[in-house]
């Protein structure tokens, strides 16, 4: 076995190492973290809503959220104003 061979396996075997510690850190994480993939399942829900023309924004807000948004933006409403 040549140095360049010892040089690539060593580094093979850092790598394997490596990503067995990362795998285990994360499958640890997930196990423990009791809202694993909620971010994603609510990026792609937003995602299909807005395909389908909805505003992302409002869904799951308060009732009066448009009322409260509009008085931020304006009287008219709208997109907010510039200062």
């Amino acid at each position: 076995m040549t140095a360049a061979e010892r040089g690539i396996r060593r580094r093979q075997r850092l790598f394997v190492v490596f990503t067995a510690v990362l795998v285990l850190a994360y499958a640890r994480q997930l196990v423990n973290a009791p809202t694993a993939g909620q971010d994603f399942r609510a990026f792609f829900a937003a995602a299909a809503l807005a395909a389908q023309g909805g505003d992302p924004v409002l869904v799951g807000a308060p009732a009066n959220f448009k009322a409260l948004a509009a008085r931020a933006n304006g009287a008219k409403g709208g997109r907010p104003r510039r200062r």
